[in-house]
């Protein structure tokens, strides 16, 4: 297998097939091309660090990483951030999700990804009061994807003076 096409598996974790479907393949592929942007490997790079802590690691009985929030989160970052949409802070949850979180631009963003079908966003535009929501995203991520691209477009205008 070329370097393009390597696996991203959480540490400690093998593959079966019972556990590997077809989307898995197509998200671990782009996220290892050359042609992925920077911010996409560095979360990429973060999740898979994140993958690698045990049961417990924050001393109060925190779960590890969930395999559906591992690839979740993978596919989170291809489908919804932007190649120039800044780096979010990236934890885990003690459940077993990975929280995406940005602060910034007059935006604060919280994405905590269950699934790759579930995540629970908050949202709130501080430039704004009246808009701001908290809400959980299945499939339809038309909302949180806006609210992505808000913030990118704020970074680039921050940019751009």
């Amino acid at each position: 297998m070329s370097q393009a096409l390597r696996k991203v598996t959480p540490i400690n974790e093998t593959l079966t097939d019972n556990n590997y479907t077809e989307s898995d393949a197509t998200s671990v592929e782009l996220l290892t091309s050359n042609y992925t942007p920077k911010v996409i490997r560095q979360i990429r790079e973060k999740i898979s660090d994140l993958s690698s802590l045990a049961e417990n690691w924050d001393g109060y009985n925190a779960k590890k990483i969930s395999q559906p929030a591992f690839y979740g989160a993978l596919d989170f970052a291809i489908e919804m951030i932007l190649s120039d949409t800044p780096m979010p802070d990236i934890f885990p949850v003690p459940n077993g999700n990975i929280q995406m979180e940005w602060s910034c631009y007059g935006i604060d963003l919280e994405v905590e990804i269950k699934s790759q079908s579930t995540c629970i966003v908050l949202f709130e535009d501080l430039d704004d009061p009246n808009n701001q929501w908290e809400e959980v995203i299945g499939y339809d991520r038309t909302k949180v994807s806006e609210a992505i691209k808000s913030l990118t477009l704020r970074h680039r205008r921050s940019r751009d003076n």
